[in-house]
């Protein structure tokens, strides 16, 4: 998640047009925990699936 908050940081740094809309760490955390959540499963079922 810290690669795609990096990019995103360059972005706005460029344009303060999107200062105002970025988002902040609470919800660039709340981001990475939603991610984490609905890709658990996913990799808990792979080997399963692959074999």
């Amino acid at each position: 998640m810290s690669q795609i908050c990096q990019m995103t940081d360059n972005l706005v740094e460029d344009n303060p047009t999107l200062k105002d809309r970025y988002l902040n760490e609470a919800e660039w955390h709340e981001i990475e925990i939603t991610i984490v959540m609905l890709l658990e499963p996913m990799a808990k079922v792979t080997p399963i699936l692959s074999s």
